[in-house]
């Protein structure tokens, strides 16, 4: 099992009062004021820990509740994984029903609010054993830092004109042809370091700027900070939030997640968040080869 510390940030921007990006861990979502800045550090050695970064967008009731919706749905279906296990975690099958529902909540309860584009592009990072789980929509990112170098976990799904292509709560279905959720797993090693982070700040950075951030000698916490901050200056308008996660050591040996009755046949598990109409074997593999960022 994987021991991490996990240090969240966000600010809002001068142009809003009200802070429409989110991120969580252990349950809360943060910020608790709807404005101004605001973090948090927590460590955790649990087997399934759950992070995740919303983007929202479309003013104050709807960008923000929106991102709250869908984190309120992720970690509810994150204390629900055996209905997507079997030998293994079955991430893809979780991800696909989670965004689908995560949508139909978000059009259900808030989009209905607003005339314009509204809604929420989201990141999550699901630790399970010594495994990590990255799903991403819209204009959010993700990158891991290993070995002195940055690489690309997941892209953002953006147009030509810089805005989402894809998001929570947009009008027409999630999947389209040319931008689908991307979806990637790893294997954890010491060491490791998983950033999540709004369209604010990783715009803010070339690849060679990143790396040489992560590469400082300044501690864990003092790095994140280094990067928040620094895509802030000049930007105060906009929201900034950025998430990482450490990975301060590891249980090497192949951990298997206690099963609910073990060693007795047991029924497969229902899965409440299941939409009739999905049928698993239609499913398309979104996994994306980590790649260097362009």
């Amino acid at each position: 099992m994987a021991k991490l510390l996990m240090f969240g940030l966000t600010d809002s921007g001068t142009s809003s009062k009200v802070n429409e990006d989110t991120f969580s861990c252990q349950g809360r979502i943060y910020p608790d004021m709807i404005s101004g800045h605001e973090e948090k550090s927590v460590g955790s050695t649990d087997y399934s820990q759950l992070y995740v970064i919303t983007e929202g967008f479309g003013g104050p009731t709807v960008g923000d509740l929106s991102g709250r919706v869908a984190q309120s749905l992720a970690h509810e279906m994150a204390n629900n994984l055996d209905a997507f296990r079997s030998d293994t975690l079955d991430f893809e099958a979780f991800a696909q029903e989670f965004l689908t529902e995560a949508d139909h909540r978000i059009k259900l309860q808030i989009k209905n609010k607003s005339k314009q584009p509204a809604g929420t592009s989201l990141c999550l990072l699901l630790i399970d054993g010594n495994e990590a789980y990255v799903v991403n929509i819209g204009s959010t990112s993700s990158f891991l830092f290993r070995e002195d170098e940055v690489l690309r976990l997941t892209k953002p799904n953006l147009g030509q004109n810089g805005m989402p292509a894809i998001w929570l709560g947009q009008d027409g279905p999630l999947e389209q042809k040319q931008h689908q959720p991307s979806i990637n797993h790893l294997t954890l090693t010491p060491g490791d370091i998983i950033l999540l982070t709004t369209h604010s700040v990783y715009s803010a950075y070339s690849c060679a700027e990143l790396k040489q951030e992560f590469i400082s000698p300044d501690a864990f916490t003092g790095t994140i900070r280094s990067i928040h901050e620094n895509s802030v200056k000049g930007r105060e308008r906009t929201n900034h939030t950025t998430l990482a996660v450490k990975v301060q050591n590891l249980d090497l040996n192949h951990v298997t997640p206690r099963l609910v009755n073990a060693g007795k046949a047991q029924d497969t598990m229902p899965n409440p968040y299941k939409r009739p109409n999905q049928n698993p074997s239609d499913r398309k593999s979104t996994r994306l080869n980590s790649s260097h960022i362009t």
